[in-house]
């Protein structure tokens, strides 16, 4: 074993980074979509969780 050279990747293998440098990467938004509809329920719950989150620092009390 003393003899036997060690190198990086077996030839004809590529690594992760260079199989993934020719993907797109989709564009989104913090949740994953444009978010709710302004007005509606859905954006007032979404407002006051945030606002929750950043008073709390998103610890749950218990």
């Amino acid at each position: 074993m003393a003899g036997v050279a060690i190198t990086g990747q077996p030839e004809g293998k590529r690594g992760l980074g260079e199989r993934m440098a020719h993907v797109e990467s989709p564009a989104v938004g913090p949740d994953g979509g444009g978010g709710p509809e302004k007005g509606s329920v859905a954006e007032t719950v979404a407002r006051m969780t945030n606002a929750y989150n950043r008073a709390t620092s998103g610890a749950a009390k218990k």
